[in-house]
């Protein structure tokens, strides 16, 4: 039986599934499985997962209808017969030590995740609650890759994520693992995993909405049981939700569009959540007085300030 499982999505990935398979084939660490999931492809990925697996048993191909990339890593994890996950997108490639530096770091330490690609001199032990902030304000990169799991840590309802979730399907599944772990969490500060930035990410073509990132941040409320949904999650999420607003506001966005964000009930609910959770942060100020006309900033800062005088005398 071995000791790691690596699980990759694959969809439409034939100019990239190449170096990744080789990346993770190449691995000085040896006593791992591979599971592609090919998921739909409609280009030559699958003929080239079947490819890989007729030369190395240590592979298996899973052929499944197009269902998305968490529907594709549960698939794979119900197969999984490692004791430890690793997934990698079908687009990057690991460092050839990889696998054995997160293997050696997850064995010698108490712990349940380790995380690699951290900057430098972030390394050692992390604090359980403090990385499930960091999951939730995304102080920590959200995405599955480059982080070794115990197996234990996920059931059917961490994957459990609708297919309308175009962006941020990653980050709900690392906040659910992050709250289904019980030991702390190990980061290593060397790059380990080469992730793929090119044009056709998602991230490069979705357009954000107001309406969007209400019901996104309903979500990761909701990825947090109810036991230890306390304040310190609550001004998680508050600082998740301002930089999504000066992400939107720092694109220049048309001033229709602006209208319409801070105008949204995400962005009303966002400053009531700060003056709620915690004191108004020097970044929000900033893509409010920064990013809007003197006319719409007064009355978009007038009512916070007279809620904050108000709640002060109380």
């Amino acid at each position: 039986m071995p000791s790691v499982s690596v699980i990759v999505p694959v969809y439409n990935a034939a100019q990239w599934i190449d170096k990744c398979i080789d990346s993770i084939l190449s691995q000085t660490f040896s006593d791992f499985e591979l599971i592609l999931v090919d998921d739909g492809s409609s280009d030559e990925s699958d003929i080239i997962c079947d490819r890989y697996a007729s030369k190395d048993n240590r592979i298996q191909v899973i052929h499944k209808p197009n269902g998305g990339s968490s529907a594709a890593r549960a698939t794979g994890v119900s197969r999984a017969c490692g004791e430890f996950i690793f997934f990698a997108d079908a687009d990057d490639s690991l460092h050839p030590q990889c696998l054995e530096y997160l293997l050696d770091a997850i064995v010698q330490n108490p712990v349940d995740i380790v995380i690699c690609n951290m900057p430098k001199g972030k390394c050692g032990e992390l604090d359980l609650n403090l990385y499930r902030e960091s999951c939730i304000d995304r102080s920590i990169y959200p995405a599955p890759w480059g982080k070794l799991y115990r197996k234990r840590l996920f059931s059917e309802s961490i994957f459990n994520i609708g297919r309308d979730v175009v962006v941020g399907e990653d980050m709900l599944m690392n906040i659910r693992c992050a709250f289904k772990a019980k030991k702390n969490v190990w980061l290593i500060d060397r790059h380990l995993y080469n992730y793929n930035d090119h044009p056709q990410n998602t991230m490069h073509s979705f357009k954000r909405t107001p309406e969007y990132e209400a019901r996104f941040i309903d979500l990761v409320l909701h990825s947090i049981p109810d036991e230890v949904r306390d304040r310190r999650y609550l001004r998680a999420i508050n600082r998740y939700a301002y930089q999504i607003i000066e992400e939107v506001f720092g694109d220049h966005i048309i001033i229709r569009d602006r209208k319409k964000w801070v105008s949204s009930k995400f962005y009303k609910q966002t400053l009531d959540n700060i003056l709620r959770y915690g004191n108004p942060t020097t970044r929000l100020g900033y893509a409010k007085i920064q990013h809007t006309a003197p006319l719409l900033r007064f009355f978009l800062l007038f009512p916070a300030k007279i809620k904050k005088m108000l709640t002060a005398t109380k």
